[in-house]
């Protein structure tokens, strides 16, 4: 007879042997699951890695694309700059052939003017700037404007500036000349006066300037009159053509010529005179001889 199993016993061990199965079963399920979260983070660390360079990659086309543009517009910009500099260099050398070379010409006893040079275009000085409203004075159109303003404001400074002389033609020179060498003899006359051709008053941009206070250039050098063009005229382009020392003429404090306001400041702050300066140096204001 096989031997009788306490109930009570039997009850327990079914028990262990459910809640051992319980438990190696739950062990199972949570190896399986733990295995599979590792899986799930390598992929999900791989995933990571792989958003990272494909996120690096879309920063490097980025870059690239931006510095392609970068180029493109930079080579665009120095393309304009190029149309530029060179629609700049058109425009120069358009007004530089409609610029007279002879404006800035070293005349007196230098260059010559032949007989048939006239500026292209003259006007009448208004009347209220006259030394003598009998004698009607010419000037250069473009100077005409500056003239009048270096006058203008001299008479609003107290100082009444008229002019005496200004456009002479060729035969106006010879015929001034001729006179003066009756007057005074040659020597003398060739002291003062220029030869025609050589005259600065041809170029139509030369003025002989008076002091309501003074006749015929009478003491000029120590008239206000002088001092004030001293200080004031290359404002308005002006300089003194013959100041003392020069080698062409005697001293002419009266005597002004318009040769560009670039021109005459330089020459002002660097305490020159127009007949100074080589003529090459001289042709490089002709660019902006009436700006």
């Amino acid at each position: 007879m096989l031997p009788q199993t306490n109930p009570k016993k039997l009850s327990v061990i079914v028990l262990c042997v459910v809640l051992l199965s319980i438990l190696v079963f739950g062990f199972y399920k949570y190896y399986v699951v733990a295995i599979k979260l590792i899986e799930t983070e390598k992929e999900l660390a791989s995933t990571i890695e792989n958003f990272k360079l494909f996120q690096q990659k879309v920063f490097e086309l980025q870059a690239s694309l931006l510095q392609l543009s970068q180029d493109k517009e930079n080579q665009s910009k120095a393309y304009q700059d190029e149309l530029k500099d060179a629609d700049k260099k058109v425009q120069d050398l358009k007004k530089l052939t409609e610029t007279d070379p002879q404006l800035l010409a070293k005349y007196s006893k230098v260059y010559f003017l032949n007989e048939n040079y006239a500026p292209p275009s003259l006007v009448s000085i208004d009347e209220k700037y006259l030394d003598d409203t009998s004698k009607p004075q010419e000037i250069h159109k473009e100077v005409e404007k500056y003239l009048k303003r270096m006058l203008g404001r001299a008479l609003r400074s107290g100082i009444k500036l008229t002019v005496t002389s200004a456009y002479r033609s060729f035969s106006d020179q010879f015929s001034l000349k001729a006179g003066y060498k009756v007057t005074y003899g040659a020597g003398t006359a060739n002291q003062f006066s220029a030869e025609q051709g050589y005259s600065e008053h041809q170029l139509g941009t030369t003025v002989d300037l008076n002091y309501a206070s003074t006749t015929a250039f009478v003491n000029f050098e120590n008239s206000d009159a002088y001092k004030w063009l001293l200080d004031n005229a290359y404002k308005y382009g002006f300089v003194i053509s013959y100041p003392k020392g020069n080698v062409y003429y005697q001293f002419e404090p009266w005597h002004w010529r318009f040769v560009g306001l670039e021109l005459a400041h330089d020459l002002h702050e660097d305490d020159q005179y127009f007949y100074d300066l080589s003529q090459r140096d001289i042709n490089k204001y002709l660019l902006n001889f009436f700006d």
